[in-house]
């Protein structure tokens, strides 16, 4: 589900009208959504040029999130404007027409949030304060910049199940799973995609909490990355 903003303060000019906001249209059910005292912000746009402003902090820390990607949505969800935050965490995006729109705030590896939705008229100005909570949303291989990799010498890979020695077999067992911003293995976002014996993949699984990782990074900075990686095992030779 989407995650959405808190947000404080109202449009700064009388024009604007509040759209009635569909809580199964826009995912607002379950959510929390924490209204902040009203404030007036000075409003940088041009004349008669409608615009969608305002301040974006951290909820927990209460500092200014920087480097953010801002996308203007219409009613279709489609984007008809972007801008970033900048050191401040202040943005300005303009809104080409009167219509409902929705602000959209990224953060690389996290999941998108979401601003309430407005009714505006072509010259309203709409300046909030907005609290942000992002939570981790992995990027795939091809996402990244430079992909997640095993750090070699730190552990060897999984051991060969004694109780398949005897029996001499070859398997394999294939999983994926996230390698946070540290290089761990997150165990609870493990996932089976197929496996030849289940004493393979109990071996993978108590392998994988010592197997450490260069992590992935996106736009210069550590990301967790999904990664899908098959372990092979052959049995022990002079068996």
């Amino acid at each position: 589900m989407r995650q959405h903003l808190r947000q404080s303060s109202e449009q700064s000019r009388s024009s604007e009208q509040r759209a009635d906001r569909d809580p199964m249209r826009f995912g607002w059910h379950g959510l929390a959504l924490a209204w902040l005292a009203a404030f007036a912000v000075p409003c940088r746009v041009p004349a008669q040029q409608g615009a969608f402003k305002g301040e974006v902090k951290d909820s927990a820390t209460w500092t200014p999130l920087s480097g953010l990607k801002v996308y203007l949505l219409n009613d279709h969800q489609q984007r008809v404007g972007s801008t970033l935050t900048d050191a401040r965490g202040l943005f300005v995006v303009p809104h080409p027409t009167a219509g409902i729109f929705q602000l959209q705030f990224d953060r690389p590896g996290m999941k998108s949030v979401f601003g309430p939705v407005d009714t505006v008229s072509a010259d309203s100005v709409i300046s909030r304060l907005y609290s942000a909570t992002f939570v981790a949303n992995p990027l795939g291989e091809y996402q990244v910049d430079e992909p997640a990799r095993e750090l070699p010498g730190v552990q060897g890979p999984p051991r060969y199940p004694r109780s398949l020695e005897r029996a001499s077999l070859k398997g394999s067992v294939k999983v994926s799973f996230v390698v946070d911003t540290t290089g761990h293995v997150d165990m609870k976002s493990v996932k089976l995609i197929r496996s030849s014996d289940i004493a393979f993949y109990k071996a993978v699984m108590d392998a994988l909490p010592h197997i450490m990782y260069i992590p992935a990074r996106f736009r210069g900075q550590k990301t967790p990355q999904r990664v899908e990686q098959t372990f092979d095992f052959k049995p022990p030779l002079g068996r």
